[in-house]
């Protein structure tokens, strides 16, 4: 299976070898990228390393004499934050968005028969479905590959489900319906749709997303095998973030 470094490599601009250390490099974003990192910049901490790209060569050199070489394992402190935003004020750009990602570390494939999969065509009929928001994007730029439902007397009460995300990952996302939650389902549909991934042998790695206040989401996927893989922080261009506010 493909590692995240091959991902990350991608996503900064470089080489694997290159990210046994703090990597900062200059690059546009490009449709290769996880769809998170697909941004004017982004900076991944993962391993305590820190590696940042940019599309501003002066942004990327103050960041790298800001940041090279530092304990980066506590680059998301309070403090830090508003000074690397300090930084990217001066030079024009603001915050995106940040999150926690997950990574599989051992899965326990259920053989439960309650589990019922979708595949292409078949997603299609849960588009504006809002119990069922957050598991595809029915997006042509990161496309649905596959679903799972969880169903008692043949009434779907979960679902989890992936989608292309960069070259070398998939993003997982899940729902349950809020009469059938904090009863162990988020973890078997988790663990039934990574496992299927990982048989399916795709070439892709399976990747979650979310909030660090979300511990309830969290803690479903620690509890399906997964653990806490990286932190990223993107940011863009104040003057795109101002287009787009105008056209609102």
């Amino acid at each position: 299976m493909r590692t995240i470094i091959e991902q990350f490599a991608l996503d900064i601009g470089c080489f694997p070898t290159d990210l046994t250390t703090d990597t900062f490099c200059y690059g546009q974003p490009t449709k290769a990228m996880f769809s998170y990192h697909r941004f004017a910049g982004v900076a991944i901490v993962y391993q305590g390393k820190l590696y940042i790209r940019a599309d501003n060569v002066s942004l990327v050199s103050q960041l790298k004499k800001q940041y090279q070489g530092k304990n980066n394992q506590w680059f998301f402190e309070l403090q830090n934050i508003q000074d690397f935003q300090a930084i990217l004020i001066k030079n024009g750009y603001r915050l995106k968005e940040w999150g926690t990602f997950l990574l599989p570390q051992k899965i326990i494939d259920s053989e439960d028969e309650a589990f019922q999969f979708f595949y292409g065509d078949g997603i299609d009929q849960f588009r504006n479905q809002k119990d069922f928001d957050q598991c595809f994007t029915y997006s042509k730029e990161d496309p649905d590959i596959l679903g799972v439902a969880y169903q008692i007397n043949n009434k779907i009460i979960g679902m989890a489900g992936c989608n292309e995300n960069g070259k070398y990952c998939c993003e997982i996302g899940i729902n349950i319906l809020s009469n059938y939650r904090k009863q162990g389902l988020a973890t078997k549909l988790i663990q039934k749709l990574t496992a299927e991934i990982m048989k399916a042998d795709m070439d892709r790695i399976p990747v979650a997303r979310t909030e660090f206040s979300h511990t309830e989401s969290l803690n479903a996927f620690i509890n399906a095998g997964y653990k806490l893989g990286w932190t990223a922080i993107s940011f863009e261009k104040e003057t795109e973030i101002s287009h787009l506010r105008n056209r609102k």
